[in-house]
């Protein structure tokens, strides 16, 4: 696998240190290569930093990714204007997104690499909501988008409201103006969005991937996957499939 990073130093580090032998990391690392790729699919995978470029050549980029199959994962800060950079990408499909500082993890980041032929159930999710979480305030943006990343998901809204510096009643209108159906049930879905891959395509333990996923009982999860998808747990991959379970969840959280 060929793969074009443009990327901040750091990034690139972190992510040559989770290749497969069967990869590499190009060289060139420029705004022009990144384009030139996209239209000559002249890599296997693209992996950008939105920061990095200006305003006209990522809107560039935003028209070569809409016309290109080339697979492409978002490694990047997540600060508030990366975030609606993020949301613009998303819009656009399912892309990968790997939080610098947070998501640094090299097995992560090869989970990642893994999935760009079959996007995960967060960034599909994430692709669904992007063009009602564009009209948020960009606080909310940002702590709405760090959802779909690996890192440690808030318990309550209250928390989120907290990252977002917004009053939870607050952050319930932008949710209902936004066409979505809550704070509350974006916190479901981005938490039972991870439970994917553990539960229906590696076999664990219903009780030890609510344990992971945060859950204080198994019960809860098991409750919010009947409510947000109608089967429990232990059925998943079995009698709902992966696409089956995301349109599930996008149609919980999306009322409009």
């Amino acid at each position: 696998m060929r793969i074009l990073a443009v990327v901040a130093d750091a990034s690139r580090r972190h992510l040559e240190q989770a290749l497969l032998p069967s990869a590499r990391v190009l060289p060139d690392r420029s705004e022009a290569a990144a384009l030139h790729a996209l239209r000559t699919r002249g890599c296997d995978a693209l992996v950008i930093d939105p920061t990095l470029f200006s305003a006209d050549v990522y809107e560039r980029l935003l028209a070569a990714v809409a016309a290109s199959p080339v697979p492409v994962i978002v490694y990047a800060p997540l600060s508030g204007p990366c975030a609606s950079r993020v949301l613009q990408i998303a819009e656009l499909g399912p892309h990968e997104i790997i939080l610098r500082g947070i998501d640094d993890d090299a097995e992560l980041i090869k989970r990642k690499l893994a999935s760009l032929l079959i996007p995960s159930v967060p960034s599909v999710l994430l692709s669904r909501a992007a063009t009602h979480f564009r009209r948020f305030p960009e606080a909310l943006q940002t702590a709405s988008v760090e959802l779909f990343g690996a890192g440690p998901l808030p318990r309550w809204v209250d928390e989120l409201a907290a990252r977002a510096q917004l009053g939870r009643r607050t952050v319930d209108r932008w949710m209902w103006r936004s066409g979505l159906s809550g704070a509350s049930m974006l916190l479901d879905a981005a938490r039972l969005a991870r439970a994917w891959e553990p539960l229906a395509e590696h076999r664990k333990r219903p009780a030890d991937v609510a344990l992971a996923l945060g859950y204080s009982r198994l019960r809860l999860l098991t409750s919010h996957t009947r409510r947000l998808t109608g089967v429990v747990p232990a059925n998943l991959g079995r009698t709902i499939s992966r696409e089956e379970f995301t349109t599930r969840l996008a149609r919980a959280l999306i009322v409009q």
